[in-house]
């Protein structure tokens, strides 16, 4: 039995008179933690309520029983009264049992029930990690100790020579003393001398009367840190509560244990484990406050030798338990939580302190984690070997010691190295780039004589590199980090030599002017008839060499701009080359995109030419269809996009034959777009004659106009108004 500092997240919600005899008998065992006991009352109610079923579900969980414990949380889950937390229990059953799959499933349920996912549940793609993790280890070798008994050894810890730990096998001891929870012996220190063949010996002067164990000690191994059960009176099995005593080592004797200034009969305080230079300290605690159920927290001494006030270390602790920590003298912190994704109940992971602040948590990965708990970890400072406790199936009884070596070094992010090289292959050293994760820069980088420069990754995410360099034109390249990331792995960024003459697209929203970052732009030389397509960077920006040219040669190129949720346009741009240097195209045409929105009018979005008639009459002419072809593009794009095609005249001739008139060219330009794209349906012709001008230019009956023939050609307009999407 491991002293886990663990709550039970199964509340009483429903009424004692729902409760059978059993039932109630069940639970007064079930809040003793005799857990056996309650477990035979449980399934002797005939009439076993949800909340007794969670509590059988918790029972079967803490005595070991998996798939029994499996069984029930699948129970209470196909009930209409089922909580998140349900959920949440019954995919920590499957992980037990190795049911990732099914897990996965419940896992991903539980996220959206809670609505707002925890920093450190992200449990997509779980079995495939997994998977992953199995068929790639990380490079440890286990073995099960010999020395182990046939119940619980756990919680290794070396000093001088000597390994410590903690266990319920009671060979050595005069008084048979057994907790109910589990029915096992009561938890007592353990010492074993690595150097000489013999046997492991309980440390008589760290044990009590109940639970003790596991023990730490401080770097100099002067100081023990010690999880002792409060004992208190008419408690016959020993208190649920832990507790961190110190005891210190003078004149080769160990004084009598002192209490941590923040133990407390109210919650459960231990696990210990001391900074290399022995002024800071982490342990696990239940105290109020925590994210979940046991958490992390750290205290250091002040100038008078005292812990301060404990800060609960947020960044590393979930709503499951956080216990077991290990501080490596190159301040490595390894720690046990079955709160994050991983095998299955408690894993091993790590994590450094440096700079003030902890860097990513790792999971340690397989064989050092299994589908069950794993925990206790103890490394020498060579970081080569070291030991660590599991209740794998692989042991000889409850939680077993083992020991592991290590092939290679904790790895802490991924290794990113920077190639720079023209687009013709050739090694850029001296170039200057920017590197940012989701749109913010996180370092600038100069590559090195070789082109290349290095970097490592700790977070998961959409990364950009921006490269610059003398002569050539800046160029960017996007990737995404991800668990599937290898550890050490090369991006490469091509730049263009700037042969004195380039283009500059840039895209901006129609309404804001704000850039718009990965809009498609497709260029085509009509000169030579080649077709590009590239994506804007975070500035909405596209910048082009113009090659094989000379002053006063001319540049002639089809712009095509497309991004999701905008409408697209195609645009043509020629210009006269009259001086070195860049051209910026949106100075001179307009490469602002529009949202599609219900009334927005597709003839200004796409910058769309007048559609012009004969005079009198309605046939379309070939501009005309030129045009239209570009409102066919924009709806068979979109599919479900309904548009009204408006036709308007100036104020001269009659009012009916004016709408005489618009009625009919508008019915011919609707069918013509009709005719070519998909549920013709969705477009329809209305002419409004001169009945919406769009300026004070009336001119019926009496009324005489001296507008000028601009003002006339501004209300001769068809307009394409989007009226669903």
């Amino acid at each position: 039995m491991k002293t886990i500092l663990t709550i039970l997240t199964v509340f009483s919600v429903c009424f004692l008179n729902a409760q059978d005899a059993d039932e109630r008998r069940g639970n007064k065992y079930y809040d003793r933690y005799n857990y056996y006991e309650a477990i035979d009352y449980y399934k002797a109610s005939h009439q076993l309520t949800t909340e007794g079923r969670r509590k059988l579900a918790e029972s079967y969980d803490m005595t070991g029983q998996n798939q029994l414990a499996e069984n029930e949380w699948a129970k209470i889950n196909r009930q209409a009264e089922k909580t998140s937390s349900d959920v949440y229990h019954y995919s920590l059953a499957l992980l037990k049992n190795e049911k990732y799959g099914e897990a996965e499933v419940q896992l991903q349920q539980y996220e959206k029930l809670i609505q707002t996912p925890q920093e450190s549940m992200q449990y997509t793609q779980l079995r495939d990690w997994i998977d992953q993790q199995k068929n790639n280890p990380y490079g440890f070798q286990v073995h099960l100790l010999e020395m182990n008994s046939s119940v619980s050894d756990y919680a290794p810890f070396v000093r001088d020579n000597a390994l410590y730990y903690a266990s319920n096998g009671n060979e050595k001891l005069l008084v048979d003393r057994k907790w109910s929870g589990d029915r096992e012996p009561f938890t007592n220190v353990y010492t074993m001398s690595l150097q000489a063949d013999a046997p492991s010996e309980p440390v008589s002067v760290l044990n009590e009367k109940y639970n003790d164990g596991p023990i730490a000690f401080s770097p100099d191994g002067n100081t023990a840190y010690l999880t002792r059960n409060y004992a208190q009176k008419n408690k016959q099995d020993g208190s649920r509560h832990f507790k961190l005593m110190i005891l210190r080592l003078i004149n080769g004797e160990w004084t009598s244990a002192e209490d941590f200034p923040y133990d407390s009969k109210d919650y459960n305080v231990g696990h210990a484990a001391v900074s290399p230079d022995g002024n800071q300290m982490i342990f696990s605690s239940d105290m109020p406050g925590g994210k979940g159920g046991a958490d992390l927290y750290y205290t250091q001494r002040d100038n008078s030798g005292n812990w301060t006030t404990p800060v609960n270390l947020a960044a590393l602790n979930t709503s499951g338990n956080e216990n077991f920590p290990f501080w490596h003298t190159e301040n490595i912190l390894v720690f046990s939580s079955d709160g994050r994704p991983g095998f299955g109940g408690l894993d091993l992971y790590y994590t450094q302190y440096k700079d003030g602040k902890f860097r990513k948590v790792e999971n340690m990965g397989w064989p050092m984690n299994s589908n069950l708990d794993d925990f206790g970890f103890w490394m020498e400072p060579g970081m080569k070997s070291g030991y660590f406790s599991s209740d794998r199936r692989s042991g000889r009884g409850g939680d077993d010691l083992y020991s592991f070596t290590m092939e290679k070094p904790f790895s802490f992010g991924k290794k990113l190295e920077i190639v720079s090289k023209s687009v013709k292959g050739e090694l850029l050293p001296g170039t200057s780039v920017s590197l940012l994760r989701d749109g913010t820069e996180i370092a600038q980088l100069t590559t090195d004589g070789q082109g290349k420069a290095e970097y490592t990754l700790e977070e998961n995410g959409n990364y950009s590199l921006v490269a610059n360099h003398e002569d050539y034109f800046e160029a960017g390249h996007k990737f995404e980090l991800s668990d599937k990331t290898a550890d050490n792995f090369t991006e490469e960024v091509a730049l263009e030599k700037d042969p004195g003459f380039s283009i500059l697209l840039t895209v901006r929203e129609k309404r804001t002017g704000d850039p718009i970052a990965d809009a498609k732009v497709i260029l085509t030389n009509n000169m030579t008839g080649v077709t590009e397509e590239f994506l804007t960077n975070d500035k909405g920006q596209v910048m082009r060499p113009v090659a094989d040219k000379k002053i006063n040669d001319r540049m002639s190129y089809n712009i095509t701009l497309a991004k999701e949720d905008y409408l697209s346009k195609t645009l043509t741009y020629n210009r006269l080359l009259d001086h070195e240097g860049q051209y910026d195209v949106s100075e001179e045409i307009n490469l602002k995109l529009e949202k599609m929105a219900v009334g927005v009018d597709l003839a200004k979005a796409i910058d769309l030419q007048p559609i012009y008639f004969d005079l009198g009459k309605a046939t379309i002419r070939t501009d005309a269809a030129v045009e239209l072809d570009k409102i066919v593009k924009v709806m068979n794009e979109n599919p479900t996009m309904v548009v009204e095609l408006g036709s308007h005249t100036d104020c001269r001739g009659s009012a009916k034959s004016n709408e005489r008139l618009s009625q009919k060219r508008a019915a011919a330009s609707a069918e013509y777009i009709k005719k070519r794209i998909t549920n013709p349906e969705r477009i329809y012709g209305k002419g409004y004659g001169e009945y919406r001008l769009l300026n004070a230019c009336a001119c019926e009956g009496s009324i005489q106009s001296d507008c000028t023939e601009e003002q006339h050609q501004e209300n001769r307009r068809t307009e394409f108004v989007v009226v669903k999407m």
